[in-house]
């Protein structure tokens, strides 16, 4: 099972002028810096509280813990603390962020991308706090990037240069990435480029999807991690 965690809330939305509320716009809070990892802590606390409850790990501080224990109606159940269901194994962190047909206020380059990763991955190494983030919860769950709608290696290879910079190297001489698994989108059919509309489909064969695959394969070897797929037609 692969959870994708998208969307902005009503209330996220609401921090936006009436004109530029949508639901796919980047999740931070209207007028924060893009680049900056701390404007995504909203959305990388939900991420710890998603992994708390349904990654592998018990051992969590129940104080950590947020959730709405009021009973809505009339013989509904009172929710729970509940950590370590070990029901999820790898989330996505929201879908196709660099979406050009919303502009910029759902648009994020590689590197706008990446900090947002780093804060859901593990609070930016742990800098935003004790409860923010996937890694901070749950060492084990799998952290997915959200799959590309223009399907650009070069987008990837930012977001591996930003974590280059900021967040360093591992201990064995790898780069410190803020995500586990490469992801992209792609449908075959006759658009000229990614920005076009296209008419009509085609064979994969007559595409430029084996050429993509090639391109992320090779990116996959240079960084050992899988390339996933998930979204095609």
């Amino acid at each position: 099972m692969l959870v994708c965690l998208k969307t902005c809330p009503n209330w996220l939305q609401e921090t936006y002028p009436a004109n530029k509320r949508d639901a796919e716009n980047v999740p931070m809070p209207y007028g924060a810096n893009k680049a900056k990892p701390a404007s995504y802590i909203l959305q990388a606390k939900v991420a710890f509280q998603f992994a708390a409850r349904y990654g592998s790990n018990k051992q969590i501080n129940k104080a950590l813990l947020k959730i709405d224990s009021s009973q809505r109606w009339t013989a509904d159940g009172i929710n729970q603390q509940l950590t370590g269901l070990n029901t999820v194994k790898y989330i996505e962190c929201d879908n196709e962020r660099n979406k050009w047909w919303k502009g910029d206020k759902a648009h994020q380059t590689a590197e706008e991308y990446a900090a947002n990763l780093s804060a859901f991955y593990d609070g930016h190494k742990g800098i935003l706090g004790k409860d923010i983030g996937i890694k901070t919860a749950d060492p084990d769950m799998q952290v997915v990037m959200a799959g590309l709608a223009k399907t650009d290696v070069n987008y990837v290879k930012g977001m591996i240069e930003w974590c280059r910079i900021n967040r360093g190297y591992k201990a064995d001489g790898s780069i410190n990435l803020c995500f586990d698994v490469i992801n992209f989108h792609l449908y075959d059919n006759d658009h000229l480029d990614h920005h076009d509309q296209a008419t009509q489909g085609i064979a994969p064969e007559q595409s430029e999807a084996a050429e993509v695959a090639s391109q992320f394969a090779l990116l996959s070897n240079q960084y050992h991690l899988p390339v996933w797929v998930t979204e095609a037609g």
